[in-house]
This record gives structure tokens, C-alpha cells and sequence, in this order.
């Protein structure tokens, strides 16, 4: 019986910058950035989907507002397919 692969989904998940991205400090109250290298950590259920999850944080952070064709085009370049920008308004 041949040997077959399987194949998992992917999802690539890009953290510009914003308060999406923010957590309270238990401490001091104050908001400060989310480690994504530590989210599958940090959220553990995401576990429980049967799919691969990377993450891309942009150093320094990006406002959506100020995002523009040639930081998705770089993304994309990552060979990520298919690839879909969401934004908010």
C-alpha cells in the first residue's frame, strides 16, 4: 500500500500592529503587545484545529491606515496560498 501524504491546511496570521494585538498587563494595567511567537502557548484551544498556524509580526508595527500594496506583495511572496488580506475600516 502506497504511502501517502497528508495534507494539513495552513494559516498564516499577520499582526500589523494595533490594539488587536494588545494585552493587559496583570501588573501594571497597561496594554503592551502580544508575543504571536507564543500564541499557540498562550491560546492553547487553537490546538484543537487540525491546521498549521505561523505567524508574521511587522517590526515596528504598521498602521493599517499607512499599510500599502508592497507589504502584502512581500507576505504573498512567502508562497502562502492562497493568500487573503482582511482589513478592517
Amino acid at each position: 500500500m502506497p504511502h501517502s501524504k497528508v495534507h494539513h491546511s495552513s494559516v498564516l496570521l499577520i499582526y500589523t500592529g494595533g490594539t488587536i494585538g494588545m494585552v493587559r498587563n496583570p501588573e501594571t494595567g497597561a496594554l503592551e503587545s502580544f508575543n504571536f511567537d507564543l500564541l499557540l502557548e498562550q491560546v492553547p484551544e487553537l490546538k484543537r484545529f487540525d491546521c498549521r498556524i505561523s505567524t508574521h509580526t511587522f517590526v515596528p508595527p504598521i498602521d493599517s491606515s499607512d499599510m500599502m500594496p508592497g507589504h502584502l506583495q512581500a507576505c504573498h511572496s512567502q508562497k502562502i496560498s492562497p493568500f487573503i488580506p482582511l482589513a478592517r475600516e
